[in-house]
């Protein structure tokens, strides 16, 4: 689904960072559906956030999970069961749209979907240039992380009727807020430790064949553990000062550009990695031990299901 909200005229169109009052705002946004089994669903659930004017704004998720149903309440597609949907001082909510010559918002609903890879990458870096250009406020829909990563201002990810957080490309790959968001944007291991919380409120881990490691962020405990998120890029089999981990390698996955590995831990934990050229053939082989190295900063604890962060 590709629409338009209509503008009066385009030689009305001003600088956005100059222009709050053409934001587009989602105020207390509700709708439920009702399934064939008599069921409630909460397909939109107490929304509420902001798009700037002239932005590219990515509305991510999996399927159900509500982004399509507020592009289309935004469209005025779907009636809203409660709050409001505001462009500037006017409540859009409950217009009726159409295709309109030099729009002030263009709605896009995985436009790119049925296109090959290819002509996919292509048109992604065309729709871009086109929003960069005009200056027109793009709401993009879709599921595929790489398109929303390479292409949004700003990325909503979408979890059962809401988002559970908004922020740059970088933001959400680089500090998501919970599991749900590590885990659905790009390729992430999660091991589960056992956390010591010094006096201070510090929290102190030590993964199996590596030395314990003081994390950054402090998320609650409750049950004494704590889920570390890693991503595959940043651990590396070479560094200076001691390892975070060892292990055995388990798998090696040539793809040219890199070799994908997964490291099996004591304890039944298991590390992917991937080693960038040239390939030390002696060291990368099944069944050998290997230290693992890894930044501080990119063991990131998970804040537990349903805490605030």
């Amino acid at each position: 689904m590709t629409t338009a909200v209509p503008t009066i005229s385009g030689s009305d169109r001003v600088d956005p960072e100059h222009s709050p009052s053409r934001e587009l705002r989602i105020e207390g946004a509700r709708k439920t559906f009702i399934t064939p089994e008599k069921q409630e669903v909460n397909a939109i659930d107490d929304v509420s956030f902001t798009i700037k004017e002239g932005e590219f704004f990515v509305m991510l998720g999996p399927s159900g999970c509500g982004k399509t149903t507020l592009l289309r309440s935004i469209a005025g597609l779907e009636s809203l069961d409660g709050g409001q949907i505001t462009l500037g001082n006017r409540r859009i909510d409950q217009l009726a749209r159409a295709l309109a010559k030099q729009p002030e918002v263009l709605l896009l609903d995985e436009p790119l979907a049925a296109l090959d890879l290819k002509l996919r990458r292509g048109m992604q870096a065309e729709l871009k240039r086109l929003q960069r250009t005009t200056g027109i406020t793009f709401v993009f829909v879709t599921h595929d992380q790489e398109e929303a990563l390479s292409m949004g201002d700003r990325i909503a990810v979408f979890k059962s009727g809401k988002p559970v957080q908004i922020g740059t490309p970088e933001e959400i790959y680089e500090k998501p807020v919970n599991r749900f968001v590590a885990d659905f944007i790009g390729e992430t291991t999660f091991i589960e430790t056992a956390a010591v919380r010094d006096g201070d409120g510090s929290i102190t881990v030590t993964l199996p064949g590596g030395a314990p490691v003081e994390l950054r962020k402090r998320v609650p405990t409750p049950d004494g553990t704590v889920t570390l998120a890693l991503r595959p890029e940043r651990v590396s089999i070479h560094g200076t000062g001691d390892p975070v981990a060892a292990g055995r390698i388990t798998s090696l996955v040539y793809m040219g550009t890199d070799v994908r590995i997964t490291v099996e831990l004591a304890e039944g934990m298991t590390v992917a990695l991937r080693v960038p050229p040239p390939f030390d053939e002696a060291l990368l082989k099944l069944g050998a031990t290997i230290p693992l190295y890894a930044d501080v900063e990119n063991l990131r604890p998970m804040m537990p299901e349903g805490s605030m962060a």
